[in-house]
């Protein structure tokens, strides 16, 4: 390499050849301001992930034909999936980015990997700054200047850790941060086959970076959510109907330890009673979502519509889904809700919401499948077992549910007392 091109922080440090020639095609390819200047690169090191990076500067005109905005964590398996959120044109924030750039704003620190390996005509690939960088080349001078750092010869695992980290000064949702946490596991796509082979996502889209969007796209919290509890459930070997079971909510904004588990030991793709259960779900939350947008009375509500998809509903959906496993006809009617709901939606959705239990809870109670705590999974996971036994009926209706969160409090009162013999 060129003492011309480039010096580094301190001469101690070791670079290794496949690094070397990526710095060296860097300067020889890229057009940036230093270069058009004859100037030297500083190049730095960063001790915590093990990296080379450079700060530089580039015109607006060289910039646009370069960059790529749609960079993945895996390019090797995963090529398909970016790393970056959908970009949000309509946001107040990125309107005044827009506003700046057209009057000569000179934007910096833009987060950059250099990489050849996939779309080779675009090598810039954004890991941090995606709206600074649809503000520049819709809105820049051609002649304006910014500023980048680049980074060079990044393996997946220090990929993800740089565009976490460039992406924490900004409002960034924890299921985006899902999203690439589950790009970095090995082997990849368990999760999104799983997706893919339920009905959960079509083949080629992906996980929501955000759970509230437009196209209802499912979360990874919400898919990772859904195995856990089926396998807790599933493991569970005590008398279910007389105790007061919780489930569980996958944390969110990275790894979630008990996901991670389980990730290494199964392959979800080819568990038959997963997906079998998977199928069955996304039959429920079909049923659900035909109903409600088509009744008056329930069509206006979207929560209606989506109900199946509540966090607390699927994890209660799952664990039941998991410890009926062992009960083959209370499985079978258990799944056969959507069917037996007939013309009227699966879950109840307006019984659901009106419910309160008097004495119990409190006046802000917005209904059954509102809120996420144990208490609310609890009550549903019973409701759910209420309904798969032989003599319930055919619906979810009013009575049941309030017997069933009455079975609930009184195991988990019994369970409390246990605690004092």
């Amino acid at each position: 390499m060129s003492s011309k091109k480039f010096i580094f922080q301190d001469k101690k440090i070791k670079i290794d050849s496949d690094t070397t020639k990526i710095l060296d095609d860097f300067f020889d390819t890229i057009p940036t301001l230093e270069k058009e200047l004859e100037k030297t690169l500083l190049v730095l090191f960063d001790s915590k992930t093990k990296v080379f990076y450079t700060l530089c500067n580039i015109k607006k005109k060289n910039f646009v034909g370069l960059v790529d905005k749609n960079a993945v964590i895996d390019p090797d398996l995963q090529e398909d999936y970016k790393l970056n959120r959908d970009l949000q044109p309509n946001n107040p924030d990125f309107k005044e980015m827009q506003n700046d750039a057209s009057k000569g704003r000179q934007f910096t620190d833009i987060v950059v990997e250099y990489n050849k390996q996939y779309k080779p005509d675009r090598p810039l690939k954004i890991l941090g700054g995606q709206h600074r960088a649809e503000a520049i080349e819709q809105k820049s001078p051609d002649e304006s200047v910014h500023g980048l750092r680049i980074y060079f010869n990044l393996d997946k695992d220090k990929r993800a850790e740089i565009a976490i980290i460039s992406n924490t000064n900004i409002d960034i949702s924890p299921d985006l941060l899902d999203r690439m946490e589950e790009q970095r596991l090995d082997p990849p796509n368990k999760l999104r086959d799983f997706a893919y082979a339920i009905g959960l996502l079509e083949k080629g889209k992906d996980f929501a970076d955000s759970r509230v969007n437009p196209n209802n796209l499912p979360t990874v919290r919400m898919a990772r959510t859904f195995i856990v509890n089926f396998y807790k459930g599933r493991e569970y070997e005590e008398d279910y109907d007389s105790d007061a079971l919780e489930g569980m909510i996958c944390s969110s904004s990275g790894m979630d330890s008990d996901y991670e588990k389980i990730y290494k030991i199964k392959n979800f793709a080819e568990d038959e009673k997963l997906v079998g259960a998977g199928k069955k779900f996304i039959e429920l939350h079909k049923k659900q979502y035909k109903i409600a947008s088509n009744r008056e009375g329930l069509k206006q509500v979207k929560a209606h519509r989506m109900k199946a998809m509540a966090i607390a509903v699927v994890s209660a959906w799952s664990y039941v889904s998991g410890l009926l496993q062992r009960d083959s006809k209370r499985l079978s009617k258990f799944y056969d809700l959507p069917k037996n709901s007939g013309k009227n939606d699966p879950l109840n959705a307006k019984a659901m919401t009106a419910f309160q239990l008097k004495g119990v809870d409190p006046e802000a109670y917005r209904g059954l499948g509102t809120r996420t705590d144990a208490k609310e999974r609890g009550r549903l996971i019973t409701i759910f077992l209420e309904y798969s036994k032989a003599a319930s009926g055919d619906e979810i209706n009013p009575t049941l549910l309030d017997r069933a969160v009455r079975y609930y409090q009184g195991n988990k009162m019994r369970k409390e007392g246990d605690k004092y013999k």
